[in-house]
């Protein structure tokens, strides 16, 4: 995967999609729901997570400088199955409008443009944006200092729309609402609007550790109380499957 030289407040073109429309419609005449800003990312030579790090702690001092409030960020490391990327750094967005206010206000800043230089000495990104609408989510979760991601990556099969989507998602959250194996669980559906990605949706888990991951990965391949919700799945969809460890880095714990 060639990269840009970008980096997490790079300049994109904004170009709505109709399933970013159908993911927002219930909220679409006052405010979209949650934009996430993607970068998939590279290390530049000889930097790695330590030197992220050390521009995170930059970035948020200069934005403490400015007087910016940055938006909660996760960073996500590859474990298995994931495209040929050093990491994949989230800035998440109350919605489209903040998302365009805050980029506006970091980029004519001083200090962002210095996060930026800062940014750019350690990596190389690409930048896409995404809608994102939560699916489950199970009892309180905390804020553990590592999680474990289960990332499918699915594109719709012939003659299904995002309108068979959102059956599925309730079909989904049904079932998980039903698994005492769930009941601290988080998943999410996410839906590319600005990307050269070909991909129709991603859908990911958020595990506390890896053996919570394979207990519900064997109930969901295994339960016959999962088998209409697998043919569910398979009706609709086409998935590739990948597996992260995600931390938050803003705030910074």
């Amino acid at each position: 995967m060639k990269l840009k030289n970008t980096n997490p407040r790079a300049t994109v073109r904004t170009l709505l999609t109709a399933a970013f429309l159908l993911l927002c419609s219930a909220a679409f005449a006052s405010e979209t729901g949650m934009v996430r800003e993607v970068y998939a990312c590279n290390y530049t030579s000889g930097s790695d997570l330590e030197d992220l790090m050390g521009a995170r702690d930059f970035y948020i001092k200069q934005m403490a400088k400015a007087g910016i409030t940055p938006s909660d960020a996760f960073v996500w490391t590859p474990i298995a199955g994931t495209p040929d990327i050093d990491f994949i750094w989230f800035n998440n967005n109350a919605n489209l409008n903040a998302f365009g206010q805050g980029y506006d206000q970091y980029a004519a800043s001083a200090e962002g443009q210095a996060a930026d230089a800062r940014f750019d000495s350690v990596s190389t990104c690409a930048m896409s944006l995404a809608a994102r609408q939560p699916i489950y989510e199970g009892d309180d979760f905390g804020n553990p200092g590592s999680v474990i991601i289960g990332s499918s990556a699915c594109t719709l099969n012939h003659g299904q729309t995002m309108e068979n989507v959102q059956d599925l998602v309730s079909h989904l959250r049904g079932v998980l609402s039903e698994s005492e194996l769930h009941k601290s669980f988080l998943a999410y559906l996410a839906v590319p609007t600005v990307s050269t990605a070909d991909v129709d949706l991603y859908m990911y888990g958020v595990h506390h550790n890896m053996a919570e991951y394979a207990a519900r990965t064997t109930e969901i391949q295994t339960s016959e109380d999962w088998s209409m919700l697998r043919r569910h799945f398979q009706q609709v969809l086409e998935c590739k499957t990948s597996l992260w460890n995600g931390m938050r880095v803003v705030p910074a714990s």
